[in-house]
């Protein structure tokens, strides 16, 4: 890569046999039986690359190079998000443009698809299954259906771009933040116009980054400040809840967009955000660093 690597993501690629015993050409071209670790990693440059990650004898990693190739011809749109998804077995690539392409695993550039729908610049994205999350610089959200391309939902649950989104496992809750400070936990319920609003927390703080430790029920959240913020989950965060609102607060727009319990003033709906105290996070910071003298 020439600029800034701005995206990565990692999976675990299986390879089947085939019907005789003998094996199928493997996403690299070659003959496989097992699986093994896939990098792929997306770059200002307008590429994505392809690494396969290796044990050496001393049980280090390493990562192979194997292919590259331009995702995005426009030279101002710049690679900002990449996801592998099993399920579709593509990898994703987003960026300036607002454009989502699919790329074929198996092929050098081959593009199964574009998923157009974001007005603006494509941020992040978490896949679950065949959906695909799409969080962008239009303040929306967009669920995927992946296996054959088209576009279940749109959400605005922030009134700023949506910088990170990932989705709980074990729940299928969807989580979103922004330079807002707010931490929004969500419904997506799949099948149905509108969003449930689960849990929201919020900081004096630009919030870049999210992670889940599936241990402890607990969100990380990475800060433009370089601190890193704890928000504990509680159990009522993964029950189901009350069926969906047919109120104004929480119905599809004329354009398709879901507006997930924000009023037409821009505010929250109090009867579907809960907004937690500053004092339930958690906050990490590495200790300054000794600047010697000159």
């Amino acid at each position: 890569h020439s600029n800034t690597i701005s995206a990565l993501t990692s999976a675990l690629v299986y390879f089947n046999t085939g019907d005789q015993g003998s094996p199928r050409r493997s996403i690299m071209g070659q003959d496989e039986t097992s699986s093994w670790e896939m990098l792929v990693a997306g770059s200002y440059d307008c590429q994505i690359s392809f690494w396969k990650v290796t044990v050496t004898s001393d049980g280090s990693a390493m990562a192979n190079f194997e292919r590259v190739f331009v995702a995005h011809d426009e030279e101002d749109d710049e690679v900002l998000a990449v996801a592998y998804s099993s399920a579709a077995e593509s990898v994703f690539t987003g960026g300036n443009a607002g454009i989502i392409r699919q790329w074929a695993v198996g092929a050098n550039k081959k593009l199964k698809a574009e998923l157009i729908g974001h007005e603006e610049a494509v941020t992040c994205f978490a896949v679950d299954a065949n959906f695909l999350f799409s969080g962008s610089e239009d303040f929306t959200v967009r669920i995927w259906e992946t296996s054959q391309g088209y576009q279940l939902k749109s959400v605005q649950v922030h009134n700023i771009a949506v910088q990170d989104v990932l989705v709980i496992p074990e729940s299928g809750l969807a989580v979103t933040c922004g330079f807002d400070g707010r931490v929004i936990v969500w419904d997506p319920q799949i099948g149905r116009r509108d969003v449930r609003e689960v849990k929201s927390f919020e900081q004096p703080e630009e919030l870049r980054t999210l992670a889940y430790l599936e241990s402890t029920k607990t969100l990380l959240v990475g800060c433009e400040s370089g601190r890193i913020i704890t928000f504990p989950l509680p159990a009522s965060a993964f029950e189901e809840g009350p069926p969906p609102s047919a109120s104004p607060e929480a119905s599809q727009q004329e354009d398709g967009t879901v507006d997930g319990g924000v009023s037409g003033s821009g505010e929250p709906s109090s009867s579907l955000i809960h907004t937690e105290p500053s004092a339930e996070a958690q906050v990490f910071s590495a200790p300054p660093k000794a600047v010697p003298a000159r």
